[in-house]
């Protein structure tokens, strides 16, 4: 049964970045999974836990939007846990030694990138 559920969990979060990138393009920098899904460790109550990095924070809306689609379109049998930062404030946190941050750089599996969160995961890496 959990590998049925992550291979639920993981489409659902592939589509939801798909629909991101399709709507907002360029304006988007990153989407990571993180969490249980990404150790392929899911349970039946597990969500799906997706950080999305983007140009502007005008954007998360649209992204919780289509959050709420997916989820909707599952029957919300699959719910999709959004964190939306800009770029400045990934690097802020970077900064400040975030733990939620340095756990999506080492278990974060990357659904879409610009080179904006690899980018960042290399130079914090590098100065650690």
């Amino acid at each position: 049964m959990p590998q049925k559920l992550n291979v639920q969990y993981r489409t659902a979060a592939e589509e939801f970045a798909r629909k991101v990138v399709a709507s907002l393009g360029e304006q988007v920098n990153s989407i990571v999974l993180f969490g249980s899904v990404a150790r392929k460790r899911a349970t039946k109550e597990s969500d799906v836990d997706i950080l999305v990095v983007g140009a502007n924070s005008a954007l998360e809306d649209g992204v919780f939007d289509i959050a709420y689609e997916v989820g909707e379109a599952s029957g919300f049998e699959t719910y999709l846990s959004t964190v939306y930062f800009t770029r400045e404030e990934v690097q802020e946190l970077v900064r400040l030694g975030s733990s939620f941050i340095a756990n999506v750089f080492e278990q974060g599996v990357i659904l879409y990138d610009d080179g904006t969160f690899s980018g960042i995961r290399s130079q914090a890496i590098g100065a650690s």
